[in-house]
């Protein structure tokens, strides 16, 4: 009898359309009138329903484009077929999953591609790939240092803990979410010590341009040289669950600025530490305080300061230890325009 054997099959399941590459050899001459049958299911428990011939034995190239944001799960099944003689059934099992992708600081794979079996290793050799797409998950294990430069996210990025995952930021780096999303879980973000000498200007570790921010249960620790701002929104939402936040330097420190934008925080704790030391600086916006523990120490400071905006502190424990005692030291500032609800605060 004729047989003929599929050598190799490969896949690239991250860009779309989803293509299989299929060489195909025969152990005798070429025969007129050959065929090869790919039977493949659409997702796994679905029947049968896509039926391709193929009836040259060179490269067949195959081509799916995914139909949802879920992982698909395919099957491929594939024999040659020549008059009356047929060849054994080769089959394959495929994972199209186009938005989880995955970072292990200690990997050393060649030619990675963000699959659990070859994850990055590096955050800048996964930014080409990833920014192309319209959502990312990102599985982080260890830490994911950033580059030492502003980095411009295009996608809708959830970065998760896979294990023990930190995010570090040397001086100089930030993450700019232009138009797009960007959700942090269970993670650890810090600035890198060691270079905060080389820092040349006040840069945001995270700044919002029309996007939209959600940390949640997230343990951020940042160190300035002299003046900081950790999260710059403007025109977007920053949302705050269950996150502590300690920020220092030596001469100014702000936790949040924010301009024309909505913000929500809840159920978290934070603090600033400098010789100026102010939590947030709303402008313009609407913002949201909950049920949270706030501290400032230094010098002189505030909570919070409102220009032109609408603002509910309700429920929370608050700390000023601030070694200059005098009226312009109050927690909070607001302008006339602004109008402000303070209730429920322990202060002291």
């Amino acid at each position: 009898s004729i047989r003929f054997f599929l050598n190799s099959l490969s896949v690239d399941a991250f860009v779309p359309p989803f293509f299989l590459t299929i060489s195909i050899t025969s152990p005798i001459s070429p025969i007129i009138h050959r065929s090869l049958f790919f039977p493949v299911s659409e997702q796994i428990g679905s029947h049968l329903s896509l039926y391709l011939s193929c009836n040259d034995f060179c490269i067949s190239c195959i081509s799916f484009i995914p139909k949802s944001e879920n992982v698909e799960f395919y099957k491929l099944k594939a024999y040659s077929y020549n008059g009356k003689n047929k060849s054994d059934v080769s089959e394959y099992s495929v994972i199209i999953d186009m938005y989880n992708y995955y970072f292990d600081s200690e990997s050393t794979v060649e030619n990675p591609d963000g699959t659990l079996s070859k994850p990055f290793s590096n955050f800048e050799q996964s930014l080409e790939t990833l920014n192309k797409s319209r959502s990312v998950v990102l599985r982080v294990k260890g830490d994911l240092l950033m580059p030492p430069k502003k980095v411009i996210l295009n996608a809708n990025w959830l970065i998760k803990n896979d294990n023990n995952a930190v995010l570090v930021f040397p001086a100089n780096s930030s993450l700019i979410v232009k138009n797009s999303s960007l959700e942090i879980n269970d993670c650890r973000i810090k600035t890198d010590e060691a270079s905060l000498h080389n820092e040349k200007q006040m840069i945001p570790i995270i700044k919002m341009e029309n996007g939209v921010l959600t940390l949640s249960n997230c343990e951020i620790v940042t160190s300035f040289l002299k003046n900081g701002t950790v999260f710059d929104s403007f025109n977007s939402v920053v949302n705050m669950n269950n996150v502590i936040v300690s920020a220092r330097s030596n001469s100014y420190i702000s936790l949040l600025s924010a301009v024309k934008s909505r913000i929500n925080i809840k159920k978290s704790t934070l603090a600033c530490d400098s010789e100026t030391a102010i939590l947030f600086s709303v402008n313009d916006s609407i913002f949201e305080c909950q049920t949270n523990t706030l501290r400032v120490t230094g010098k002189r400071g505030r909570v919070a300061e409102f220009f032109n905006s609408q603002a509910n502190v309700i429920n929370n424990l608050i700390q000023c230890e601030l070694q200059n005692q005098n009226p312009n030291n109050e927690p909070f500032y607001y302008n006339k325009e602004s109008k402000v609800e303070l209730s429920g605060n322990d202060i002291y």
